[in-house]
């Protein structure tokens, strides 16, 4: 809910040209489930903050999004 209440509201933000947000939720939270263990993999080290695995699982995604 919070995740999902963060993104909403910052997707209607005019925020500054030098404010970027990316949303590793999309990938991780597909459908609004969270993959919080995924298989053996932790995604998550807390409840608000990725593991590693579950970093390395967005990397892919923000540097896409660094490009565009």
């Amino acid at each position: 809910i919070e995740n999902a209440s963060f993104i909403r509201e910052t997707k209607k933000m005019d925020a500054p040209k030098n404010v970027m947000f990316f949303y590793p939720y999309e990938k991780l939270c597909p459908k609004d489930v969270c993959k919080v263990i995924d298989g053996s993999v932790a995604n998550y080290w807390d409840d608000r903050h990725m593991s590693r695995d579950g970093a390395l699982m967005a990397t892919p995604d923000l540097i896409e999004y660094l490009r565009n």
